[in-house]
């Protein structure tokens, strides 16, 4: 009867650590996989808080997205501003290092 024991036990972990490695694939937090983990030990399915979970991170990718739109846009603006403005960086006697970078620096 214990090796039966034994051998539930190692399922139930190799089911654990599969479910942990797909969740981490769709870049789940470690604390996100443990809570939904946690519903499912409790006896219930917790595909309401996968739901939830999964929701959250797409609004998180969403804003991730807009972020890194707007900053491409301001490299393509500032890498015109270099174009325009490379003749200014050959001979400078402030201590400025490109002016083009100091003004987008804020």
């Amino acid at each position: 009867m214990h090796r039966g024991l034994a051998t539930a036990s190692t399922i139930g972990t190799t089911y654990s650590l599969t479910f942990i490695r797909r969740a981490r694939a769709l870049d789940l937090s470690l604390d996100d996989i443990a809570a939904i983990l946690a519903v499912r030990r409790g006896g219930m399915r917790p595909c309401a808080a996968v739901r939830d979970v999964i929701g959250a991170r797409i609004v998180e990718i969403d804003q991730t997205v807009d972020d890194l739109r707007a900053l491409r846009a301001a490299l393509v603006s500032a890498r015109e501003e270099v174009r325009v403005s490379a003749s200014d960086a050959e001979r400078d006697p402030s201590e400025r290092v490109c002016p083009v970078i100091e003004r987008h620096g804020n």
